[in-house]
């Protein structure tokens, strides 16, 4: 059974202004008109720091997840469309062409 407030107990992922995922954490309880949170490092997992984040924000920018499970399958799943995003912004640059003109000799 979950407390009262819905929230509680969630797991959320924030993201940056590009849209990949910069913050993971738990809603822990509530605290005035925002929510204890204790956030996760996204390199290995382990807790980082605990953090009030709004309850405004929280529901209108972030996604929130029933179980970690289920956020760790979206950040997977995110993670793989940032690298594909980043692989097509990667283009081919040409090498160098010997510029034929000046290799031109007159006899």
């Amino acid at each position: 059974m979950r407390p009262s407030d819905g929230l509680i107990g969630m797991w959320v992922h924030s993201f940056d202004g590009n849209g990949d995922v910069d913050r993971q954490f738990q809603i822990l309880r509530r605290t005035g008109d925002g929510y204890l949170c204790q956030l996760y490092s996204l390199k290995d997992g382990y807790r980082s720091e605990l953090k009030v984040i709004s309850r405004k924000d929280i529901i209108a920018k972030m996604t929130i997840y029933c179980s970690h499970f289920d956020m760790n399958d979206a950040f997977d799943r995110l993670e793989a469309e940032r690298l594909a995003r980043k692989a097509c912004e990667t283009t081919y640059q040409r090498p160098p062409q010997p510029n034929r003109e000046a290799s031109l000799t007159l006899n």
